[in-house]
C-alpha cells in the first residue's frame, strides 16, 4: 500500500486532545478487539471510515494516514498508529476490557515495547 494524501492525513503523532470517558473506553476497546493489531513497536487499528481513527487519535494521540490499496482504483485504508508510550497507555488502558486472547497479546506486547 502507498501513502494517499486526503484531508484527514497527518504526517506527525500528535497528543490527545481530549479525555476519554468509560463509554470511550469500553468503545474503543471493541474497536481494537475486532479491527487492531499489534507490531513488533506499534500499535493499529485498520478502517475504511477515518472518523472511528480520528476519535481514536483525539482519545489517546497516535497517527491517522491514509493508505491506497494496491490494485483497486478508488480504494483508500485508512490506519490509527501509536507508539512507544502511547501505545503502551492506550494498551494498559483497555487492557481489563480486552478478551483473554487479547490479554495474552497485550502482555507479549508490553513485554517487549
Amino acid at each position: 500500500m502507498g501513502c494517499y494524501s486526503h484531508p484527514g492525513w497527518r504526517k506527525k503523532s500528535l497528543d490527545s486532545t481530549a479525555s476519554p470517558s468509560v463509554h470511550d473506553l469500553l468503545w474503543v476497546a471493541g474497536i481494537f478487539e475486532g479491527e487492531g493489531s499489534f507490531g513488533p513497536a506499534q500499535i493499529e487499528i485498520t478502517q475504511k471510515d477515518p472518523w472511528i481513527l480520528d476519535r481514536c487519535k483525539s482519545l489517546f494521540g497516535g497517527t491517522v494516514a491514509a493508505y491506497k490499496v494496491a490494485g483497486y482504483r478508488q480504494h483508500v485504508i485508512n490506519r490509527w498508529t501509536a507508539h512507544g508510550s502511547k501505545a503502551r497507555g492506550f494498551v494498559m488502558t483497555i487492557y481489563q476490557i480486552l478478551s483473554p486472547r487479547r490479554q495474552q497479546r497485550a502482555r507479549l506486547f508490553l513485554g517487549r515495547a
